[in-house]
């Protein structure tokens, strides 16, 4: 009796042993999955930032551009009226 619940147990660790190296191994293709996802995903990100920094920079120039033809026009309203 002694001996077969060795063996069991002998046999229960060496199943567990096993298990746990596969896990372990699953563990690690997963985590290396997971890092290449993420590195993806902020590249992506990355280049999302880049285009609505480039976008904002136009809108901002084309309102720049805007404000200063509407100063130009009131200063220029303001040199042609009459005065007095």
């Amino acid at each position: 009796m002694q001996e077969q619940l060795a063996k069991i147990n002998r046999d229960f660790q060496a199943n567990e042993g096993k298990l746990n190296r596969e896990h372990q191994i699953q563990l690690e293709i997963f985590r290396g999955e997971l890092q290449k996802w993420c590195i993806e995903q902020q590249k992506e990100l990355q280049l999302h930032l880049k285009n609505l920094d480039a976008q904002l920079a136009r809108e901002i120039r084309i309102y720049d551009r805007q404000t200063s033809i509407e100063a130009i026009q009131e200063q220029k309203d303001k040199t042609t009226l009459p005065s007095g």
